[in-house]
């Protein structure tokens, strides 16, 4: 599937994904880019665009420094970098 179909966070995750070059980052630094003051009450669907990224194999996600399965969505802050 084409992530250019999806919504404006899954475009805004890749990327970010693309300038960090290889880098893991926090995923509200996607939300704070597009969303500078209300970033916060983005951070659900931004969880949400990640791990479709993630489970379509585009990101890598990491929970408090470990790799998270494709079909857990953490309550931890989550680090992201581009497959």
């Amino acid at each position: 599937m084409n992530y250019l179909d999806k919504d404006i966070l899954v475009v805004a995750t890749m990327e970010m994904a693309k300038r960090k070059k290889g880098s893991f980052f926090p995923a509200s630094d996607v939300v704070q880019w597009i969303y500078p003051n209300d970033w916060h009450y983005f951070m659900e669907e931004e969880m949400e665009a990640l791990m479709w990224l993630h489970q379509h194999g585009f990101l890598e996600v990491e929970a408090a420094g470990r790799p998270l399965a494709p079909n857990f969505l953490p309550a931890d802050p989550v680090t992201i970098r581009l497959k």
